[in-house]
C-alpha cells in the first residue's frame, strides 16, 4: 500500500468509526490488519485509533489506512 498522509488517514478513519465500516491497516512495522474502528479520539496533544481487534494504536504508527469496499461499491460485470 501506499503512504498515505496524516490527516487523510485520520478522516478515513473517523469515518469509519461513523459509518462502522471496515479499515485495512498497515503500521510502520509492517503489520497489516483488518479491523472496525471504535473510536478516534485526541489525548494530551496525541491522535489515538481504538480498533475492535487490534487495541489502541496511535495514529502516528499508522503508514496507511483504506476502508474496505462494501458490496454496493463493487460495479457488476
Amino acid at each position: 500500500m501506499k503512504y498515505q498522509g496524516r490527516e487523510n488517514c485520520r478522516e478515513t478513519l473517523r469515518q469509519a468509526a461513523e459509518t462502522r465500516a471496515l479499515v485495512v491497516v498497515e503500521l510502520h512495522t509492517g503489520e497489516l490488519f483488518l479491523d472496525g474502528v471504535c473510536e478516534v479520539f485526541s489525548d494530551c496533544g496525541t491522535d489515538l485509533v481504538v480498533f475492535y481487534g487490534h487495541n489502541c494504536h496511535y495514529l502516528d504508527d499508522i503508514m496507511v489506512c483504506a476502508p474496505l469496499m462494501q458490496k454496493e461499491d463493487l460495479i457488476e460485470a
